[in-house]
């Protein structure tokens, strides 16, 4: 049994605590402002009540807390988890109707009974702090988020990668990773290269069967690349390859998102191999961290760093290995987008880096990269096989060659 299916039974024993605590707890506590103040009962059952409510959030903190790690990440104990907020947030509400039904019940409609409005204003005033607190920044940085998940998109909000595994002229076989469609504007991103050509599919067919959309499974199309005859671990995306640092990070690496969602049956090719490490090297990465503590606040994580600024970098672990901290990264945002904790942590922040930047950022004790550690297709490089690219004569003569040019 898991660390996140016992983490899910235990947020969800606490969601059911909640649900009976909370209308109990509203119930004996608008008897107390209309009961006689001897009758201590409703007092006893609503400090009970009250209990049970903070006993359910505690629950909702350690599900989190175990959930995360499970993930690979460790979660920050000091501040209050996302399913903790979330719990409090729909208790509060859930409090705001009981009360309100209540109110309907007991007065005929006389919702404006003073004492009793006390309690209902107070559920409202509570929840809109929490609001204002947490939800406000956490859902405009989603939104931002989908912004640029769709920014360089051919679609209209769909991401898709169509890896080529066999060509025959322009029918072409592979895995679909996302959800592609017939009649869909796409890049072919050739190997070797992240200039996109212009293409169309025509035509998709699964198990040979004849169907118009096509989504995580292995499917052969017919595509029109113009002039062109693609080759063999071509990658057909509805993403354009972006790198930037203004006005907002972004970064796209629709080849290398579509070469790791192969690996698994294209791993014994030593010609898928090869490109695969070449496309690593080459690559763009989002880079997650957090702000020091005398650090202010520069914007959102979304916006380039102002210069000098300290920021903490993040590690994530393997269940099986937790002492071993990994480095993260990310092709794109609708990968980093996948990292809840970072995502709703005030403090985070985002930079692109190559490979080559990873690689000084690993060798400041991670034990290896991993590269979209939350899905669909995480890959892992330890710290040998990182080296071993680095000994590649390829490498070699490139990056070498590069930093000794720029050291002159």
């Amino acid at each position: 049994m898991g660390k996140k299916f016992l983490a899910g039974a235990l947020a969800a024993v606490a969601i059911v605590i909640s649900l009976i605590a909370v209308p109990a707890f509203c119930l004996f506590f608008v008897e107390i402002w209309g009961s006689d103040p001897d009758t201590y009962i409703w007092v006893i059952l609503s400090f009970a009540m009250a209990a049970l409510i903070i006993t359910a959030w505690i629950a909702m903190q350690t599900a989190n807390t175990v959930y995360d790690e499970a993930d690979g990440y460790k979660n920050n104990t000091k501040r209050i988890s996302r399913w903790t907020k979330n719990l409090a947030f729909a208790d509060l509400w859930l409090a705001f109707l009981v009360i309100w039904v209540l109110f309907m019940a007991y007065h005929g409609g006389a919702t404006f009974y003073r004492g009793r409005l006390l309690v209902l204003w107070w559920a409202v005033l509570a929840a809109g702090i929490l609001y204002l607190l947490h939800y406000t920044r956490y859902t405009r940085r989603r939104s931002m988020i989908r912004t640029l998940k769709y920014q360089a998109s051919s679609c209209d909000h769909r991401r898709f990668h169509f890896t080529v595994r066999k060509a025959e002229g322009n029918v072409l076989e592979g895995y679909v990773q996302g959800t592609m469609k017939e009649n869909d504007q796409v890049y072919a991103i050739l190997p070797g290269t992240e200039q996109p050509l212009a293409a169309k599919i025509l035509s998709v067919s699964v198990a040979n069967k004849t169907v118009r959309k096509a989504k995580d499974v292995c499917a052969r199309i017919t595509c029109d690349a113009g002039q062109y005859q693609l080759p063999l671990y071509t990658v057909l995306s509805s993403q354009r390859p972006v790198h930037q640092i203004t006005p907002m990070i972004q970064a796209e690496n629709p080849r290398l998102s579509g070469m790791v969602s192969i690996y698994t049956t294209e791993f014994a090719n030593s010609d898928y191999i090869s490109l695969l490490n070449y496309d690593i090297c080459h690559g763009q990465y989002l880079i997650p961290a957090t702000f020091g503590p005398d650090q202010k606040n520069h914007g959102d994580m979304m916006e380039p760093l102002p210069a000098h600024t300290r920021v903490a970098f993040l590690s994530v672990n393997s269940e099986l290995e937790p002492d071993k901290p990994c480095l993260p990264v990310f092709t794109d945002w609708d990968a980093l987008g996948r990292y809840g904790y970072i995502i709703e942590e005030p403090e985070a922040a985002s930079l692109v880096m190559d490979f080559r930047k990873c690689l000084d950022l690993m060798n400041q004790g991670y034990t290896g990269i991993v590269i979209n550690p939350f899905g669909p297709r995480p890959f892992y490089l330890s710290k040998e096989y990182v080296q071993s690219l680095t000994q590649l004569k390829g490498y070699q003569e490139e990056f070498t060659a590069q930093e000794v040019k720029q050291d002159e």
